[in-house]
């Protein structure tokens, strides 16, 4: 055991004198490129393309994931915590473009737009990327059952999630959807919607079902089918948008008491590495937060979803522009400081990088706590092989 820990005590003080090696090398902290070192690979035992999703918790992974976060400034850190969106909803693919130079961008959400459009963005996106030296960038969607069809124009039809009653089936709908995804080059999926079905404003037909059995099990399947084709997908809406009054992209909406889809989430939150926030009010519960969504508070994200449920995957928001959010102040800051990993469409990513900057350069927990939201994302991303 001794010799073991020693060895150990040898690998980490290896990787550390690589990556202040490193950064020695690179000007202004800029990376030349992502690339694992193959030497990084021989110290921790991990052959080369051996990894997927299944690897994610792997402690094997956070040395690289370590060595890497060392090159990077503190604006490249925070910037990787962003999703933007392109699409008929989203930013023209100039703004992106400018924001990737920046390094600005963590993720880029395909919102509303035709299948083969986003194909050839896709590739120009991750082309510029490279050329301008930024961090390969996450390319996700809203491929629910339901959406997909018309989140992407010119996808194969699917059929709707409410009329997926059983296992085949589901992993016929999923497998079908991946190929999609495949073939367009994204590889996130913002599904499944695990809310019960009863909220016929934003749930209704998204859900498998108002049965919180059958939302659990069919979940589960869907998950497990994606993982196996190296897809990510995310549970949502925590901490549970079915039973809820109202639609959140609209305005504010309440849970009054008891969360009754929680046990939804608890049975689920050990399969999937990803997890999506929504802006709900939590009322009369001992979660409740000063009338703070969700998305936006501590007691929810890091108290109740980090500490309490264990959870040890990727965190984020729902997106940020939405109506529940209206009168929010700095909602990206709130959603950050509350213990979200990555959030979806800030109004302002200059901005927000110069605040939260500010913040980590005053407050040591805040500049620990980003650092390892993005040690999760860099792991991400070596798992789903960008890296």
């Amino acid at each position: 055991m001794k010799n073991i820990l020693i060895l150990f005590f040898i690998i980490i003080q290896s990787c550390i004198s690589k990556s202040q090696e490193t950064n020695e090398k690179i000007e202004n902290k800029n990376i030349d490129s992502i690339l694992i070192n193959e030497n990084d690979y021989k110290n921790i035992n991990l052959k080369k393309n051996n990894y997927n999703l299944n690897n994610f918790y792997n402690k094997k992974l956070d040395l690289i994931a370590d060595s890497i976060i060392q090159t990077m400034n503190n604006k490249e850190i925070v910037g990787q915590m962003i999703i933007v969106a392109y699409g008929k909803y989203g930013y023209e693919s100039k703004k992106i473009k400018n924001l990737i130079e920046l390094k600005y961008v963590g993720g880029i959400l395909m919102l509303n737009g035709e299948k083969n459009d986003f194909i050839s963005k896709i590739k120009d996106f991750k082309k510029f990327a490279n050329e301008k030296k930024s961090m390969p960038i996450i390319f996700s969607a809203d491929a629910e059952p339901t959406l997909i069809n018309q989140k992407i124009i010119g996808t194969k039809i699917i059929s709707k999630t409410n009329t997926i009653t059983d296992n085949q089936k589901c992993i016929d709908v999923v497998k079908k959807i991946n190929e999609e995804l495949n073939e367009i080059g994204i590889q996130h999926n913002f599904a499944p919607v695990s809310d019960l079905s009863l909220n016929k404003a934003i749930i209704g037909n998204r859900s498998f079902s108002n049965n919180k059995n059958k939302v659990i099990e069919l979940s589960k399947i869907f998950i497990e089918t994606s993982m196996n084709e190296n897809i990510l997908t995310t549970i949502k809406h925590f901490p549970g948008h079915g039973l809820v009054k109202g639609d959140s992209h609209k305005n504010i909406v309440f849970i009054d008491g008891k969360m009754q889809e929680l046990q939804i989430f608890e049975q689920l939150i050990g399969n999937s590495l990803s997890i999506m926030i929504g802006h709900i009010i939590v009322k009369n519960n001992e979660y409740s937060e000063n009338n703070l969504p969700a998305s936006c508070s501590r007691k929810i994200v890091t108290n109740l979803l980090r500490e309490k449920l264990k959870y040890k995957g990727i965190i984020i928001t729902d997106a940020l522009n939405m109506g529940a959010l209206s009168k929010i102040n700095s909602p990206a800051i709130k959603a950050i400081l509350a213990g979200n990993d990555m959030i979806i469409m800030p109004s302002n990513e200059i901005d927000f990088v110069e605040k939260l900057i500010l913040l980590m350069n005053h407050d040591d927990k805040i500049n620990s706590q980003i650092k390892e939201s993005v040690k999760r994302i860099i792991k991400l991303k070596i798992c789903l092989k960008l890296i």
